[in-house]
Order: structure tokens, then sequence, then C-alpha cells
């Protein structure tokens, strides 16, 4: 889809520099908070689960960098699960997308000069926060051990990852549906009609 004629770029919206890294601090702490949350209610839900005992597996050095090496592989599989999300919903919308490989995580783009009316890129953006934490949902209540564990981080860390994609929706819900939303090559941008 192309921009209308007679529409402008009304506003940019950056996530480099400062509101990059305040974005990444905050994607950290609301990881933090959901995995203490999920924990907390994982033990309800199974009167066995013991964060502490299943963490005690791990005491020895060998084994937390086996853990931590683990984990961080897991994260970097799980940023290419949400941005193929992203990318899989604004190719249900008819657009065009690229995926960049912005060191550690990916990130998906529109392609230049390509745009999505306003409330198709909302659902865009938001489709990996919301189809992903369902999946692991209704994964959750049946599963046990070591997989109950990656359950309980995948939904964390779903939640702290979309923290770029909660300001976007933030930031998209200031314009009307009838303005669009694409990537210029540096920014994300809303086009509406020329005042």
């Amino acid at each position: 889809m192309i921009v209308p004629h007679g529409y402008v770029i009304k506003a940019r919206f950056s996530l480099r520099g400062g509101r990059l890294l305040a974005l990444k601090v905050i994607g950290i702490l609301l990881a933090v908070l959901f995995f203490i949350v999920f924990t907390r209610v994982t033990a309800l839900i199974h009167s066995d689960f013991s964060l502490t005992q299943f963490l005690s597996r791990f005491v020895s050095p060998s084994m937390r960098v086996i853990l931590a090496m683990g984990l961080l592989f897991f994260l970097w599989v799980h940023g290419f699960v949400h941005e193929t999300t992203h990318q899989l919903c604004y190719r249900i919308f008819g657009n065009k997308v690229n995926l960049h490989m912005v060191l550690p995580t990916p990130n998906v783009t529109l392609s230049v000069g390509d745009v999505c009316i306003r409330n198709r890129a909302i659902i865009a953006t938001l489709s990996p926060l919301v189809i992903l934490e369902i999946l692991g949902f209704i994964v959750w209540p049946f599963v046990t051990g070591v997989f109950l564990f990656l359950t309980i981080f995948f939904l964390s860390v779903n939640i702290g990852i979309a923290a770029g994609d909660l300001a976007t929706f933030v930031w998209l819900r200031r314009y009307p549906p009838s303005y669009y939303f694409g990537f210029d090559g540096r920014d994300s941008v809303v086009w509406g009609p020329q005042s």
C-alpha cells in the first residue's frame, strides 16, 4: 500500500539513543516483575512447583553457566519468534516487511515507502504480545519441570520484549484511524492529510 495523495508526514517516532535504552530498561523491569508474578501464580496452579528447588539443580558454577547460556539462546530465539509474528501480521494485511538484525535482537520494519492504515498497524504492533501470551497461557497449566520454568520465562520475556511495541501503540493511538503508519528508513512515521 502506498501513501494516499495529499498525505504528508505528521510525526516521527524514533527508537534510537536514550529512548531505546529507556525502553530496554523498562522491558527488563517488566520481565522481572512478571517473572515474579508468574512464579507466584505457578506455585498456586502447580502445588509441586518451587523455583528455589528448581534453581538448586544449578548450584555448581558450570551448571549456572549452562543455564545462563541456555536462557540467552532462548531469549534470542524468542526475539525471532516475536518479530516473525509482527512480520506475518503485516503480510496478512498485504504489507511488505524487512527483517533487520539490530544486535543483539532482530527487528521488523515495513519496507520504505509501504504504509499500513493506523488500526491495522496497531493490530500488527500488539500481535506478538497478545498471540504469544495466549499460546503461553494455554501451555502453562499442562507442563512441568524445565518446560514449566521455560514457559514462565517465555511469558515474562514476551512482556518485556513488547515494551517497544507498547510505546509504539501509545504513540499510534494519538492519531486518527484515517492516518497511515510506515517506516522512512530511519524512523517510524505517521502520514496524515495535509492541513
